[in-house]
């Protein structure tokens, strides 16, 4: 695992309660029965979606809630 991998995996482990929609994304993933080593990564996969999200378009980020 690259050093940069490592250090996201340590960021969502210590910030994936932080942020509502964060969080509720985190909740549903475990409740649909994945590892939790599992869910950081899919956690983790969904904040690079919608940091290249905010990046490419410019837009400023509002917490929106994932059901």
């Amino acid at each position: 695992m690259s050093l940069g991998v490592m250090r996201l995996h340590s960021f969502v482990r210590s910030h994936h309660k932080a942020e509502a929609g964060i969080k509720a994304y985190y909740e549903k993933k475990l409740l649909e029965g994945k590892h939790y080593n599992v869910v950081l990564s899919h956690v983790a996969k969904k904040l690079i979606r919608v940091i290249f999200h905010f990046i490419r378009t410019g837009e400023l980020y509002k917490e929106v809630v994932y059901t």
